[in-house]
């Protein structure tokens, strides 16, 4: 499976085996090109769409999927948007969080350390012992290059940047974001509407910048959540390819919500020796 990741070249490949307990009951398996990952939001939401899709799923059914994170859901609704059930994964502060500035700063490219408003860690696991969090004001956000050329300090063994994910984040939507391109009858949201954007950076497991992390969102959620009072949010993922994540949060479970497409359908080939 790794070495069928590697050859996809994607930010995650998902690996699905049928199980014998439910005709919508499945294992799966996350990789990225250089190691396995106990949870990712997208590829899950890919596997979901393909099973509905593609291998008939019953489309009104929940899918179950066993993972090393524990037993997700996946439902659809009649406008086409799959809701993802995942564990939430609460950041705490860190204990020095004025040891991350320069790190940060060299990463980045931010201009000063007042510019870092709060930096977090969970326990999701991988490097470091869990994903970053870094929030910074939205106009050091906005300035963010578009590819950064300094993530060697994320994936530098005992840098304190080290972490499966770290997600640089900040209130609202800067002007300066890229919004999505309305095609001709599309409602999109405007900037206004959008609580929080961020960008998940993951060198360390070979991302260097994730598309759209879905699995950030379990500990960006409950953060936001928590800062805005509120349980619905619409976040904005401001990647050079972008997306949109809807985010709800109730207790210690997260939901996660979007739309898909399938873009290719291929076939796969195994040669023995």
């Amino acid at each position: 499976m790794q070495k069928v990741a590697l050859e996809m070249h994607l930010s995650e490949t998902a690996f699905l085996v049928p199980r014998s307990d439910g005709p919508t009951s499945y294992d799966l398996r996350w990789f990225t090109p250089t190691a396995e990952v106990d949870l990712c939001g997208h590829a899950t939401l890919a596997s979901s769409k393909v099973l509905w899709d593609v291998h008939g799923a019953d489309p009104g059914a929940t899918l179950r999927f066993h993972t090393n994170s524990g037993v997700l859901t996946a439902i659809r609704d009649p406008a086409g948007v799959i809701s993802l059930d995942f564990p939430a994964a609460i950041a705490q502060p860190v204990p020095d969080p004025a040891a991350y500035a320069e790190p940060l700063l060299r990463a980045f490219g931010l201009g000063s350390a007042d510019e870092i408003l709060w930096v977090g860690r969970n326990r999701i696991g991988g490097p470091g012992g869990g994903d970053l969090i870094v929030e910074v004001t939205p106009d050091a956000f906005g300035r963010l290059a578009k590819y950064p050329t300094s993530l060697s300090e994320i994936s530098r063994p005992g840098s304190v940047l080290e972490c499966r994910v770290l997600s640089l984040t900040c209130a609202g939507c800067p002007p300066a974001v890229p919004l999505p391109s309305a095609a001709e009858g599309d409602d999109l949201p405007d900037a206004a509407a959008y609580d929080f954007s961020s960008r998940g950076f993951a060198p360390c497991v070979g991302i260097a910048e994730d598309p759209v992390c879905g699995s950030a969102h379990c500990a960006l959620g409950p953060l936001w959540a928590d800062r805005l009072g509120k349980s619905t949010l619409l976040a904005r993922v401001a990647s050079p390819r972008g997306g949109d994540v809807r985010v709800g949060v109730s207790g210690d479970r997260v939901a996660l919500g979007g739309h898909a497409v399938i873009t290719m359908i291929g076939k796969l080939l195994h040669t023995k020796g």
